[in-house]
């Protein structure tokens, strides 16, 4: 899903009447917060590099956490090599090294970014957004209730989440 989209449905759930000049800035800035937040602690993305072996090797830049080191069929553990700011230091000689590691998310800008993580989480993005422009515009109750449904949906990654007749036949 892209950022226009996500921006659009944070639109809708505030459902704003007055424009407000800084809709587009506040949205885009907390649905920034909430995906890169996402993206590194719940809807993580993996990648492997190989590397050559050097006793202090840079780290690749989209680094985030280390998974696993191999080298050939051997998995390196802590004691085979340390991990200081954005280098790793082997204790022994290795030919070539797999990095299995969670990889950084930029942020996104532009209307046809596409975000990185499961849609539903998109919708959580979404969520934040309109949380944040009503805390700006001192709507606390759906402020509130927005922040809720976000951490509800955060909280429930694991479960599927159901739609019963009630949410689907409301009136006004």
């Amino acid at each position: 899903m892209n950022l226009k989209s996500v921006l659009d449905m944070a639109k809708n759930l505030i459902d704003e009447i007055d424009e407000d000049s800084q809709i587009d800035i506040i949205l885009k800035n907390a649905i920034n917060f909430a995906y890169l937040n996402i993206a590194t602690t719940i809807d993580k993305k993996v990648t492997t590099k190989e590397i050559p072996y050097s006793k202090v090797t840079t780290l690749p830049a989209d680094f985030n956490t280390l998974i696993e080191a191999i080298s050939g069929e051997e998995i390196l553990n802590s004691l085979d090599y340390s991990l200081k700011s954005n280098v790793m230091i082997f204790h022994k000689k290795y030919d070539t090294i797999n990095l299995v590691y969670t990889k950084t998310i930029p942020p996104i800008f532009n209307d046809t970014d596409e975000l990185e993580i499961d849609n539903r989480y998109c919708f959580a993005c979404a969520m934040y957004g309109a949380y944040a422009y009503s805390v700006h515009r001192k709507r606390t109750e759906l402020a509130g209730l927005l922040l809720s449904d976000y951490n509800n949906i955060l909280n429930n990654r694991e479960s599927k989440m159901e739609v019963s007749e009630n949410d689907t036949n409301r009136s006004n």
